[in-house]
Order: C-alpha cells, then structure tokens, then sequence
C-alpha cells in the first residue's frame, strides 16, 4: 500500500478571468530597473505574475522587474477587487509619466496574453 504524500498545498493558481480581467493596465515608456531595462524589456526576460488575497479581497498584476520575481522589485499593472472592479493606484495616477494602457492595443493585448499563462500566487 502507497503512503500518501503530505506535500503543503500550492498557494499558487490559474485563473484566467481573475488575471485577465482588467479596464487598463499601468504603463510608463520611460520606466526602467535598476539595470537600465525598460518595462518591456523586463516582461520579456523576467516575466509577469501576481498575487491575490481573498481576506483583503484584492488581485494584483505585476511585471518583475529581476530575476528574484517578488512583489517588491515589480511594476504594477493593476489592482482590483476578486469581483473585478478595478481600483485605482494613487501613487502612479498621480505620476505625469505614468498612463493606462488600454488592452487593446498590441501591448495590452501581449500582457493579456502573458498573464493568462502565468501564475498568481494567494496570499
């Protein structure tokens, strides 16, 4: 008889409608990492992602901005709530440089296309 594993649970998922449901996305031409590379550049090379918390009803999406893929070292795309509304981010609504990137362009559409294969983790 096979032992069962008792592995922890992922605390990662899937789910399309929750990480490509957006009104826009956060975007700046002139952003860059700290290794001079721009937000595009780093979507390429380091990925995008997320996190979503059900206790504080929120989704985040994000591009890394490094190889270490944290929540810390990222661009926000965009927040909202698990119900989809959309909420704000003050601090890049009030950036001049900072401009919401509608999903039907082609760069909304390839983040649309890269979230829907990428993982959001629950916290």
């Amino acid at each position: 008889m096979r032992k069962r594993s008792r592995r922890p649970r992922s605390t990662e998922v899937r789910n399309t409608g929750m990480q490509t449901k957006w009104n826009f996305y956060y975007w700046n031409e002139t952003n860059v990492n700290h290794e001079g590379e721009s937000l595009r550049a780093c979507m390429e090379r380091y990925g995008v992602g997320g996190w979503y918390s059900e206790e504080k009803d929120m989704v985040a999406a994000l591009v890394f901005l490094s190889t270490d893929k944290t929540a810390a070292n990222s661009w926000l795309l965009g927040i909202k709530h698990l119900n989809e509304k959309q909420e704000a981010a003050q601090m890049y609504e009030d950036d001049p440089r900072v401009y919401h990137l509608s999903l039907a362009t082609s760069l909304g559409a390839h983040i649309t296309s890269v979230l829907a294969g990428s993982v959001f983790e629950k916290l």
